[in-house]
């Protein structure tokens, strides 16, 4: 992969292909203590996307990929493998695997989640942003706001400071249609152009990366 490419996967997860047997044990307890189905079957397509896409990479096989947790429990390649940085989204019927050189963060989410988003803003957006959002009406607040979301999500994941990090406290900012975070010149902001009814964005310490989109199915290669 080169240095200035980010690759994102996506992973359509109505289209069933992964079993529990293509996870680690770890994994597969873990998946075991989902009581949603639903949320069941998200996090065994998922990982088992990751780990046939890490292994493609790596030229391994996609069990002998060791995973653990760094900072604030986000997931990276065990020390012993070769540098390559990942990080995974998913919601409703949607999964986005992005991997790179560079550390980042995704975020996803889909616009027909239900939530009041003018009652959420206060606590999920910097107090600069509220005035304009708050003029929005419906149908585009709540596109702006879940994009206002994902932005912030996907610039936590990227750092691993995750819930460490209260989202009302990042004030974004847009200019030369580009969005970044105020005060923080080392990570940059790009929303994705994502099949529709999905908002979603990512984060990186590259300015300026090559994004490539990809369609993630059982055979991929």
């Amino acid at each position: 992969m080169p240095e200035c490419d980010i690759h994102v996967w996506l992973l359509h997860l109505d289209q069933a292909w992964a079993s529990p047997d293509q996870l680690s044990p770890d994994e597969q307890a873990r998946a075991r203590r989902y009581r949603c189905r639903h949320a069941r079957h998200s996090f065994v397509q998922t990982r088992a996307a990751l780990r046939q896409v890490l292994g493609h990479c790596l030229g391994l096989p996609p069990l002998a990929i060791g995973l653990e947790e760094g900072h604030h429990g986000k997931p990276r390649l065990a020390a012993s493998l070769p540098c390559l940085e990942f990080n995974v989204s998913h919601s409703g019927q949607l999964a986005l695997i992005a991997l790179g050189r560079t550390p980042l963060g995704i975020d996803l989410e889909h616009l027909d989640r239900p939530l009041d988003w003018r009652e959420l803003a206060p606590a999920c957006c910097h107090p600069d942003e509220l005035p304009a959002l708050r003029r929005m009406p419906d149908p585009d607040g709540h596109r702006q706001f879940l994009r206002l979301w994902t932005l912030r999500e996907a610039y936590v994941k990227g750092t691993g400071e995750g819930l460490s990090q209260s989202p009302a406290d990042i004030r974004l900012e847009y200019g030369d249609a580009a969005w970044r975070v105020a005060g923080d010149a080392g990570w940059h902001l790009h929303a994705l152009t994502l099949p529709g009814g999905y908002v979603g964005s990512l984060a990186a310490t590259m300015k300026n990366p090559v994004v490539r989109l990809k369609a993630l199915t059982a055979t991929p290669w």
